[in-house]
């Protein structure tokens, strides 16, 4: 019996599988589209219940196709979109969609970011140059115009954790995870104080970020390895963020190499062994899935988007 590995990746437009031998032979591939909102002009929102369901197709699809007995799947990792955070209530569900990286509506947000700190400021904490769609401004945006949703937060989990924590009943947040959050401290490796208590999100519950991500954090139960189309005990690993994620799988793991990625958006990413951010704003920094490690990323936003735009648009019914 060979054994074998699930991979996920939760994308901005899609959720990707691979399902591999333990020597890398890839068995099957699959993935499933989720919707993006824009209920306003400027605004961009998921449904994380969509994400939910959109893993649980993948893993289930990666399983069907593949002539592999459930057993021999030893553990699954989940990757994803490290901008958006789902709001959760005492319940442990998603008291409003998730905002996404890609949406436009917190030019106030940063203006007064901009205003109380200055970009360089928050580049030298953070390593991430300010943009809107951001972590820290959706939770400022939301705190000004929805306070209801605000007051019944208990938790505030990034994409990967939420969908973790539907799908294997884990909260793992890693250290990847948090670098485009406008929130976390590089050099310190803890959530800023700085930066919340000047943006006045301070209250906001945001997760303890403890685990590496290739750590073993759970084993799936009956019921959750039924929905995924696995056994029980299949191991779970806390996962990480997408491009670090994506150099990994590039093979960009030793200090200089360089590799390119595209999706909704365009990456390049060099990667380094210091923690050195470009205060000019040019590129930004985070950490690598790969201890010891750092990732310089240059972006190009929206060039996978664009495209499905030209075929929503133009070419409705094409896949």
């Amino acid at each position: 019996m060979t054994d074998c590995l699930i991979g996920l990746d939760l994308g901005t437009s899609a959720v990707k599988g691979l399902l591999v031998r333990h020597d890398g032979t890839v068995l099957a591939t699959a993935s499933h589209e989720h919707p993006m909102r824009h209920p306003h002009a400027e605004w961009a929102e998921n449904d994380p219940a969509e994400w939910v369901a959109s893993v649980e197709a993948v893993s289930r699809s990666l399983m069907g196709t593949a002539d592999v007995d459930p057993r021999q799947v030893t553990a699954m990792g989940l990757v994803a979109q490290r901008d958006p955070v789902v709001l959760v209530g005492a319940d442990g569900q998603a008291l409003a969609p998730a905002i996404s990286w890609t949406d436009r509506r917190s030019g106030p947000e940063m203006e007064q970011l901009e205003r109380e700190l200055s970009a360089r400021r928050v580049i030298e904490l953070t390593g991430c140059v300010p943009v809107r769609g951001l972590t820290l401004f959706n939770l400022m945006w939301t705190k000004r115009h929805q306070p209801a949703v605000w007051r019944e937060t208990r938790r505030v989990l990034f994409a990967k954790d939420y969908v973790l924590e539907q799908i294997a009943g884990v909260t793992a947040t890693d250290v990847s995870t948090p670098a485009r959050s406008l929130m976390y401290d590089l050099a310190r490796g803890a959530w800023s104080d700085e930066i919340l208590t000047a943006m006045d999100v301070s209250d906001a519950p945001l997760p303890t970020v403890t685990c590496r991500p290739w750590e073993a954090v759970t084993a799936l139960d009956d019921e959750r390895a039924a929905r995924l189309g696995l056994a029980a005990g299949t191991i779970v690993a806390a996962g990480g963020g997408d491009d670090p994620a994506a150099a990994l799988g590039a093979g960009a793991v030793d200090v200089g190499d360089l590799c390119a990625g595209t999706g909704t958006a365009s990456d390049w990413r060099l990667v380094t062994d210091r923690p050195a951010v470009d205060v000019t704003g040019r590129a930004d920094l985070a950490p690598h899935v790969v201890a010891g490690r750092f990732v310089i990323e240059a972006t190009i936003d929206s060039t996978g988007e664009s495209l499905r735009w030209f075929r929503r648009v133009c070419a409705p019914g094409v896949s």
